[in-house]
Formats: C-alpha cells, structure tokens, sequence
C-alpha cells in the first residue's frame, strides 16, 4: 500500500478529457462541485462517453440538480433527462441491510471533524473556567490548529451541508473500488472532498493492520509478550484505552508500521482523488482489494476491527503518549 500526491497548474479542458477518455473501466464519482460553468463541455462529454462511467451518490445529485435546472441544454441535464447509461446512482445501504453497520460507522466518524471547533471551545471554557462567549476567537483557533493541525482546522471553520455530502462520497467511492476491484477516481473542486479522502484511507490503513494484528494475535496468544496499561494510558482522559480488563500487546515482530503483518500477496486496485480547480492535485492511494474484509468485519460488530476476540477489540499502533511505540491494546 502506497501513496502518491502530485499538483501541477491547470491543464485545458481538451487535455482532462483525453485524460478521462485514457481511464477506460474506470469509475469516476463526481462531486457536484466539479461542475461549474467553468468547466468545458468537453470534459463533461468525455465523463459520458463510456457505459457506467459517472457515478453520482443521491446527494451530489440533490445539490447540483438545481444547478442543472437552469442549465437545460448542459450535457449532464440532457442525459439524466434521456437516461445516459454513461450515468450510475450509488446508494448508501437501507437501514438494516449488509453494509449499513460500517457505512455508518465511517461516515459518522468523517463528519465528526467538523464539530473539534465546538470541542476545542467547550475545552477551553472548562480550563480557563469562564464562558465559551468570553473566549477569545483568535486563541481558540489558534487551540485548533495546534491540536487538530491544518486540516482539521480547515474542516471544522468551514460550513457543512446537511446532507454529508462529501463524507458519503468518499466512502461509497472507496468501498465500491475495495469491493469490486475497480479502479476508480473522485473528481472535485473542493479541497473538503481530498481531505475526507485522505482520512478515510488513513483509517482503513490502520484497521486494517490492526485487523490482521488481531488473526496473528488470536492464533497463538502465548508467542506474544503482554504488559498491563500503563497508568498514564489507563487515567489520561483522552487515552484511547479502555481501561478495565485491558492489556498492551508487543508487536515489536511486526516492525514499526505493521508492515510485518501485511500478506505477501494481494489483489492491487489504485483508488485517486483529483482537485480540479486553478491547481491540478491529485492523490492516489495503492489499495489492496483484500481490504474489503476490514469492511465487512465492521460491519457485523458495528466498528471493531476484528471479530476474532469475541467481543474484545485490538487497537493497533496506540498513540506515543500512553505506550511505548510497537504496542497494540486488547480492550
């Protein structure tokens, strides 16, 4: 697994649709801030001109579909109204049905970014002991950057829809090429879609390992060497341990980023985030389709990464603050 970040200035709208055209059996996941009355017909035409190609979740459809209704004679209007087969309509799964549980779990975890400005102040309220009111705005971002960094400073003071658009997005995007073994690209104009991007790899990266940690650990509980928690993880309020009947797993056999535990084989399938704005970025990530089972397995306990300890979890690569590095936690 691998990743790949590039920027480069703008490039024509003839040259993103040789672009397109280039990614056949791709698919793509628009988001409605792609379309603008910048962007070239010419890109439009080229998202349309190979069956199930563009891909549009219910909720990029519902905030660009008044854009569309004023723009009659837009590519993208008249083959919704013809009904394109270039065009596909991904769902989130209905309440109770496979794939509910872990969809959930991720979008609801993404969207969390977005209310840290509210934890930050109510934080800092509870320290200072005054009222979020007499909070001074300038230090209290100042507080979220210096905990959450730039990005999450970028999530949490920009407003969000109501909808979880790009949260949804992201996902159904990303399950949809683990899945099928797709390659597939999301296409944007909102730096907003990257970094949920970005996050939601980054957490299937880590459960993942932890994941497979978990098998390795389950197999054979006496060739691992457990400590308990440490009291400064046990206590601290914002340890990601639980505490009670919990305990620290070397997995210093794994190397220092788990690489150790990764298969020697899997099946590859490239997933890209592309801004394009004024300035061309693009970030791909080299998935592994045996991902997938990360999915599933949330799926059936609601957001553990491993069902192979009953109903305990594995924490893999536990902070540095509350345990010496190569420790996993059994909680």
């Amino acid at each position: 697994m691998s990743w790949r970040t590039t920027s480069r200035l703008a490039v024509s709208g003839k040259q993103l649709a040789d672009t397109i055209r280039l990614a056949e059996g791709y698919a793509i996941f628009c988001d409605n801030s792609f379309f603008d009355d910048d962007r070239s017909n010419v890109v439009v035409k080229a998202l349309l001109e190979e069956p199930g190609r563009l891909h549009l979740t219910p909720q990029v459809l519902t905030e660009l579909t008044p854009w569309l209704e004023r723009r009659p004679a837009h590519p993208l209007s008249r083959a919704l109204s013809e009904g394109s087969d270039a065009l596909v309509f991904p769902k989130e799964p209905a309440k109770g049905a496979s794939g509910r549980q872990v969809f959930d779990y991720f979008t609801e975890l993404l969207s969390l970014r977005r209310k840290v400005l509210l934890l930050v102040r109510e934080r800092m309220s509870v320290e200072r002991g005054v009222s979020v009111e007499a909070l001074d705005e300038s230090e209290v971002l100042d507080r979220l950057q210096r905990d959450f960094g730039g990005r999450g400073r970028m999530l949490a003071t920009k407003p969000a829809g109501p909808h979880r658009t790009d949260e949804i997005l992201v996902y159904l995007a990303v399950a949809h090429a683990l899945r099928t073994g797709t390659n597939t690209i999301i296409l944007a104009n909102d730096a907003d879609v990257e970094e949920q991007f970005f996050k939601l790899i980054w957490l299937l990266n880590e459960h993942y390992r932890a994941m497979l940690c978990a098998e390795e650990y389950a197999k054979d509980f006496g060739a691992f060497k457990t400590i308990p928690v440490p009291p400064r993880a046990a206590n601290h309020p914002e340890s990601p341990i639980e505490p009670a009947n919990s305990v620290l797993v070397d997995g210093t056999k794994w190397g220092p980023n788990l690489d150790g535990v990764l298969p020697p084989s899997m099946q590859f399938v490239p997933i890209s985030c592309i801004n394009g704005g004024r300035r061309i970025t693009q970030m791909t990530f080299g998935g592994e389709r045996e991902m997938a089972d990360v999915l599933d397995v949330k799926d059936r306990t609601g957001g553990r990464s491993t069902d192979a300890l009953g109903s305990r979890n594995l924490h893999a690569g536990v902070p540095a603050p509350f345990c010496r590095r190569n420790f996993g936690a059994v909680s």
